[in-house]
């Protein structure tokens, strides 16, 4: 499981964001991290790179990962102490993490594994 490519790195209402591809996957990947209460995700599914991109352009959004809903396949999150695994072991995901950490140093301590 290796990073082919990162989309695009950004912050949305508090909450860091990274939108990514893998070599063996036609799929997109999201993590988030909110540094407030240290909650994340790790998800995969179809087109979320333009799904992203059109909440982006709606200030009124505040919750880009809520808008996703039935483009996420698969998804491993963190939420107040309690982690919920959905097509994606939590394994996976922190194999993915660490090397997505290899990948993006700027954002390195904002990419927590689970």
């Amino acid at each position: 499981m290796s990073i082919k490519e990162i989309e695009s790195m950004f912050t949305h209402n508090d909450k860091y964001y990274i939108l990514f591809n893998r070599v063996d996957s036609s799929y997109n990947y999201l993590y988030f991290f909110n540094p407030k209460n240290q909650n994340r995700s790790l998800l995969y599914g179809e087109n979320l790179s333009l799904v992203i991109s059109k909440c982006l352009t709606n200030p009124s959004i505040k919750c880009l990962e809520c808008h996703l809903g039935s483009q996420i396949l698969g998804a491993v999150s963190l939420d107040k102490g309690d982690i919920v695994q959905n097509n994606i072991t939590v394994e996976e995901a922190n194999t993915l993490l660490k090397d997505l950490k290899q990948k993006v140093m700027e954002q390195k301590k904002s990419i927590k594994l689970f």
